[in-house]
């Protein structure tokens, strides 16, 4: 295989001739259960595909994930590569992978029109095959919005996505989580097999088994990378999608937007009528949800989707549940750019929640939500914009008497000596 790799025609000559058995499966990680015929199609060399099974390798073997040489073939093309090994016997019908995702599936995963519609034309898979590859239940026309694991690859397959809608497929077929074409091309930034599935009839607010709509999708990260797609939520307000829509935990597109950082789809999203102020079931408003802890962009300190907020009119004092403001929450993450931008809109430095604590109460007990860095800078900026340092909580101890407490458990405190020295 690592001549076939290499690309080295007299080294897999020289093998051939010398006996070497073409049924011998590789070990490595990505592709193990290789024979050579499978690595030749992956590596989509014709020539070597010729070679090889002119020899006798075998067409229908199968890899590690029962995978055959024609499923990727499917994927990787050219047009002749799948058609040679269907003319020396490969069998569409073992070509099913264990996750049950057909040559069909792969086809429109990899936008290889001519090769899909060398399946549908043999008429032995069905236009509307279900998968149940990664614990889903996906047609071949999911596949044409399609993301590779590590979310590297996007293809955004609208060629093969409009020969399967012309062969019958169902444009609105939902996957196990009741997701439809549209939440995958909105999710992935597909706009080109988005907007086919407008065109051909798709339902613009279908909602998932969470309530969500495909505009919201547009405001989602999926493993840990957000696929920017503006273009997406563009063409799905233009063509009338509720820019109010709630999930089942009510939440909107600007709420999904805000917790992403997402802030072109923010943008569009305020810009056609979206509520700055929506509340969810815990009662927060996307501002409260810039500083979600799931929220990797948001971690490492992006405040961007807050500014736009703040200055699309968002109350920067509104309280969610246990009446706790931006200042309380950002404090206790240690997210201080978050902290500053609230103080520079006008946050009450001195808001209370339902236990009497202000922020710099928030920021005495050690967490692992924040570094002690972050915590003695919040507490330096709050200081600065002039919090009261002296506010006692409903337990009647201010922040340097819980900080006294803290210490008997966790000696060394740097924010109790900053606290005294306040009081030197």
């Amino acid at each position: 295989m690592t001549a076939v790799h290499a690309g080295c025609q007299p080294a897999v000559d020289i093998l051939v001739e010398e006996g070497v058995d073409l049924e011998t499966k590789g070990e490595e990680e990505s592709f193990e259960g290789f024979t050579a015929l499978h690595r030749a199609c992956y590596e989509s060399r014709p020539d070597f595909v010729r070679f090889l099974v002119s020899k006798g390798a075998g067409v229908n073997a199968e890899d590690k994930l029962g995978r055959t040489p024609l499923t990727y073939a499917a994927y990787e093309g050219p047009p002749e590569v799948f058609e040679h090994l269907l003319s020396k016997g490969a069998d569409l019908e073992k070509s099913v992978d264990n996750g049950g995702v057909t040559a069909l599936h792969v086809a429109a995963a990899g936008n290889q029109k001519e090769i899909a519609e060398m399946i549908l034309d043999r008429g032995m898979i069905d236009v509307d095959v279900t998968s149940f590859a990664l614990h889903n239940v996906e047609t071949p026309l999911h596949f044409t919005a399609h993301c590779d694991e590590s979310c590297s690859v996007v293809r955004d397959s609208d060629a093969v996505a409009e020969l399967l809608i012309s062969r019958g497929a169902d444009v609105n077929a939902r996957d196990l989580d009741d997701r439809t074409l549209l939440h995958k091309a909105a999710s992935y930034g597909c706009v080109k097999v988005l907007q086919l599935a407008l065109d051909r009839g798709a339902e613009i607010d279908a909602v998932d088994d969470v309530g969500e709509t495909p505009l919201m999708c547009t405001g989602h990260m999926i493993g840990r990378r957000v696929f920017d797609s503006d273009a997406c939520a563009k063409v799905l307000l233009d063509r009338g999608a509720d820019v109010n829509a709630t999930d089942a935990g009510m939440q909107t597109v600007v709420h999904k937007a805000a917790t992403n950082d997402c802030v072109k789809v923010l943008q569009l999203a305020l810009d056609r009528g979206a509520n700055v102020e929506a509340r969810d079931d815990r009662e927060r408003t996307p501002l409260h949800c810039v500083l979600r802890s799931e929220t990797f962009r948001v971690m490492v300190g992006n405040d961007a989707a807050a500014r736009l907020l703040l200055a699309r009119g968002a109350d920067v004092n509104a309280r969610i549940t246990g009446e706790q403001t931006i200042l309380h929450v950002a404090a206790e993450w240690g997210r201080v750019n978050i902290l500053q931008v609230a103080l520079d809109h006008g946050a009450d430095v001195n808001a209370s929640d339902r236990h009497g604590e202000n922020a710099l109460h928030m920021l005495v007990w050690p967490s692992d939500k924040r570094t002690p860095e972050g915590t003695m800078q919040a507490a330096q900026m709050l200081v600065t914009h002039g919090i009261n340092v002296q506010a006692e909580n409903d337990n009647e101890r201010t922040p340097l008497q819980m900080a006294e407490v803290a210490e008997k458990s966790f000696p060394g405190l740097p924010i109790l000596e900053f606290l005294r020295s306040l009081e030197a």
